[in-house]
């Protein structure tokens, strides 16, 4: 992800500033990848010569970085100095705070909430990466689906598992997208009335300052049995 940052400057007095010199001070984490106009890159601020701001001109700055790791919040210092035509110098600061939404998957699971033994049941598995302006995208993100094999088959998934039968490799997610899966399983012959069954998916995911992250959803399909009799 990138931060644009846009510096807005106005000499709202009636005399001339001479010798302006704008610099923008970013913290660790941030790395400069231009501005307009072209300023000048010292290591740890953004510097921009001027010259002369006759009275009532200004003008606008904009400076990108690429976002690397950084804390949750970060502040970016803008500082002006400038001189009027008596010699004196002057000096003005400004500063604006950022935060970083890391990726905080979401997963959800929607089952067939009753069956009999002998009959399909299907789960729906949504994810999403939440959005916003400085929403991370979420990396290597897998989804692991836990059956209860001793109650349920494996039938199918759309889209197929890219390990086993209940492994999705998923890879980066970018903020604002998401997909779903469709896995249907078969309740085996034999699986007592009344019996519950637990289907668990496990997301696991990483971003830029948290090497590994999981989500569970849990859902629970009741198993009955027609139980039909017959008096004569």
């Amino acid at each position: 992800q990138q931060i644009t940052y846009t510096l807005v400057y106005n000499n709202v007095g009636d005399g001339l500033a001479t010798n302006v010199i704008i610099e923008d001070a970013f913290p660790p984490g941030l790395t400069y990848v231009s501005s307009t106009p072209p300023g000048i890159d010292m290591g740890t601020f953004i510097r921009w010569f001027l010259g002369n701001v006759p009275g009532g001109t200004g003008g606008i700055i904009t400076v990108t970085f690429d976002i690397g790791i950084v804390p949750p919040t970060f502040r970016n210092y803008a500082y002006l100095n400038y001189t009027d035509q008596s010699g004196t110098q002057y000096y003005r600061v400004d500063y604006v705070d950022s935060t970083v939404i890391d990726p905080v998957m979401t997963i959800s699971k929607w089952a067939t909430p009753v069956a009999n033994s002998g009959e399909y049941i299907t789960y729906y598995i949504n994810y999403s990466n939440p959005s916003g302006p400085l929403a991370q995208p979420a990396y290597n993100v897998t989804i692991t689906e836990i059956y209860d094999l001793l109650n349920v088959a494996f039938i199918s998934a759309v889209p197929a598992p890219d390990m086993g039968n209940n492994v999705w490799q998923i890879g980066t997610v970018l903020p604002g997208g998401g997909g779903s899966i469709e896995v249907t399983l078969m309740v085996l012959a034999g699986v007592a009335n009344n019996t519950w069954i637990t289907n668990t998916v496990n997301m696991s995911y990483e971003n830029s300052a948290i090497p590994m992250l999981n989500e569970t959803a849990s859902e629970q399909t009741h198993i009955l049995n027609p139980n039909i009799t017959v008096v004569k």
